[in-house]
């Protein structure tokens, strides 16, 4: 049998001879150990751009909106992996009776941090165009309305144990709703952010082609990963002898440690590459004033 994607399996077999199961397996196996890696090197590496921000010296600070709104996501970040660690150690904990953190299940309270700290990642990148007067008061407060509903989209498609299970029907098509309309948000959040960040070729002429800043796209493309990522979930396609199947697909609670790890690694990228862009074009990075 020839080998396929990794997503592709045929009628109740995987087609590379269980490669995505294997794997899977795998990460389960060294679940705790990679997932208290992952928070570490988070928590490094937010230490290390905060420092980064702050090589003018803190005062400064006050003179970069958008850097100090990082700094802000990064301190915040720093306390919720803490956190994470401490739920890692216990294996599970419930987080007042609303959230759940830990190895034996979905780590809920990723959504919560996620709708403060990518909060402030979206108008960090709005502060970040050279006229502020685009980013007013309502445009930033419809940024922000969209990024915490993104991350409750988020809360409600993990609140699902698995889309496999019949007992989840009741919740898939409200997830699934939520999930194509938040998609039609953030689209429109891009567009907006676009708008305000863009610049010209030639500074002077509107006419000139339209220059978006690197943070744009590294804003754009690593947010929309997560979308991506949360999607791979319930695909249950089939086409002929051949299915498509996500992570609920996966034996026992291979699928929960995949999905978290991928979440931990897609969390760290989104927003030391957010953070490392905007300082960079904001001359943190060289050394001049």
């Amino acid at each position: 049998m020839s080998a396929k994607t990794s997503l592709l399996v045929e009628r109740n077999r995987v087609a590379t001879g269980g490669a995505l199961e294997n794997l899977a397996s795998t990460l389960t196996k060294n679940s705790k150990n990679i997932r208290l890696a992952l928070d570490v090197i988070a928590i490094a590496l937010h230490i290390t751009f905060m420092c980064l921000a702050c090589r003018k010296g803190p005062e400064t600070l006050s003179a970069y909106t958008d850097v100090l709104l990082l700094v802000a996501m990064s301190a915040i970040t720093i306390f919720f992996h803490v956190v994470y660690l401490w739920g890692i150690y216990e294996e599970y904990r419930p987080f007042f009776k609303v959230f759940t953190i830990g190895l034996k299940d979905r780590n809920t309270l990723k959504w919560f941090e996620y709708s403060i700290t990518a909060t402030l990642g979206t108008l960090s990148l709005a502060y970040s165009s050279s006229d502020h007067n685009e980013a007013s008061g309502p445009v930033l407060f419809f940024l922000a309305a969209v990024a915490v509903t993104e991350q409750t989209t988020g809360y409600l498609w993990d609140s699902i144990g698995s889309f496999e299970k019949k007992d989840s029907s009741n919740l898939r098509w409200p997830a699934y709703r939520a999930y194509f309309t938040t998609f039609l948000c953030q689209a429109a959040e891009f567009v907006v952010l676009a708008n305000i960040v863009h610049t010209h070729e030639t500074p002077d002429d509107p006419t000139s082609p339209i220059v978006l800043p690197g943070s744009w796209y590294a804003y754009t493309f690593t947010w929309i990963l997560f979308g991506i990522w949360a999607g791979l979930r319930p695909l249950n396609f089939n086409f002929g002898n051949w299915e498509i199947r996500g992570l609920d697909w996966l034996d026992d609670k291979d699928g929960i440690q995949v999905s978290e790890i991928g979440y931990s690694i897609l969390s760290t990228t989104a927003k030391i590459s957010l953070f490392g862009t905007i300082l960079q074009e904001e001359g943190f990075f060289t050394n001049s004033n």
